[in-house]
């Protein structure tokens, strides 16, 4: 029967103590509890990747060489990024090698003498951009407008230009190579030594000559091309040298969608990791929290009652090699709580990273945050409403 009484006198209790100051404890009592000590995991939107593109898509806005940069890239169809050049060696029309050679009754041999091509446009700017040609390939074609084979002599080299010599990198199998007739065709195809890593500057050929029929223009369709050619395609894949420092600025992560509102927290850690597989380090900064935008054509405004603290470096990596970083993020709301956060503002840096060697820039590079959730981990304080 005494039991029935004790909820009575629990009740008494707590309304004496609300009336007596000596246990009031509405001031002087810190109103905050600290919960999930051990990390709770908030499922978070893709954050980047910051790819190849976006990156040299900064330096393209450089004043002056910087803008000719996108409109040069190509992308083959393993993704990788590459620069090329198409130009003649050597060309003349048929009709003046035969006033040249004056006596044209009987077959005879033309000296055509020294005769050179260079490269030029964007490859030659590589160095004052940062980048390097990495997989170099030349291909030299031969053009004849005579119906019959001609055969043609020369002794070739690829000419290198550095700040301090001239590197001399023979041709081979231009000795003795024929013209087929009536066409256009490659002669030629050779991959360049792997330790250049400067790009190539100049085709030359030294002693040209070409083994020519009599009345050779009488061998030619009038109707159709008259021109003796070689010409040449040269390709090189796209490296970054250690030098390579730019900052990017200001840029947004798109939208992440970190859904912590519902936790009502004041300040909060989050933990995530990111992947690079670009041969740059990249310091992250500056983190700035944006507002729910209800469209991307609206502007985006940034919360400052939001405050991100963290300051970011991530390690250069290969697609072979991934760097891998965590890192900690703290969060914290100046007054109420931390709401959904849908996008982020950040500044980022890169630089060139040592040691990697020459890897290949290619679209599926990028940094980018690895998990697909984020740990949100000590100290998450909650206030007492």
């Amino acid at each position: 029967m005494r039991f029935r009484f004790i909820p009575l006198i629990a009740i008494v209790l707590c309304c004496a103590s609300c009336a007596n100051k000596d246990y009031d404890i509405s001031e002087g009592f810190n109103k905050e509890i600290t919960l999930f000590e051990n990390g709770i995991s908030v499922p978070i939107g893709s954050v980047g990747p910051f790819t190849v593109n976006s990156i040299l898509g900064k330096v393209s806005e450089m004043e002056g060489i910087g803008s000719m940069v996108g409109e040069y890239i190509h992308v083959d169809d393993d993704g990788f990024l590459y620069f090329e050049e198409n130009h003649d060696i050597f060309r003349m029309n048929v009709y003046e090698i035969e006033k040249d050679l004056g006596d044209v009754s009987t077959a005879q041999t033309w000296d055509a003498g020294y005769q050179s091509g260079y490269v030029e446009g964007i490859v030659g700017l590589m160095p004052y951009i940062w980048l390097k040609p990495v997989n170099q390939k030349l291909v030299i074609t031969a053009t004849n407008p005579l119906r019959g084979d001609v055969h043609a002599s020369c002794s070739a080299s690829v000419w290198v230009y550095t700040e301090d010599d001239m590197i001399n990198i023979p041709i081979p199998g231009l000795d003795d190579c024929v013209m087929p007739g009536r066409a256009t065709e490659e002669i030629l195809a050779m991959d360049l030594d792997e330790s250049l890593s400067i790009p190539c500057s100049m085709i030359a050929f030294s002693d040209l000559t070409l083994d020519l029929p009599a009345m050779p223009v009488s061998k030619a369709d009038k109707t159709d091309n008259l021109f003796f050619a070689f010409s040449f395609n040269y390709r090189c894949g796209i490296a970054i040298t250690e030098e390579f420092n730019i900052n990017a600025g200001e840029i947004s992560t798109g939208r992440i969608d970190l859904e912590i509102g519902k936790y009502l927290l004041k300040k909060c850690q989050v933990t995530v990791e990111i992947e690079n597989t670009l041969p740059l380090s990249a310091t992250v900064s500056g983190f700035k929290v944006l507002k729910p935008r209800a469209g991307k054509e609206e502007e985006a405004v940034v919360d400052d009652n939001i405050v991100i603290d963290a300051d970011i470096t991530v390690p250069g990596g290969s697609p072979e090699n991934p760097a891998t970083t965590t890192a900690v993020i703290s969060i914290e709301a100046k007054e109420g709580t931390i709401p959904d956060i849908p996008e982020v503002l950040l500044s980022l840096v890169l630089n060139g990273q040592a040691g990697l060697g020459d890897v290949a820039l290619n679209t599926s590079q990028g940094l980018t945050v690895k998990s697909s959730s984020a740990k949100l981990t000590g100290g998450i304080t909650i206030p007492i409403k």
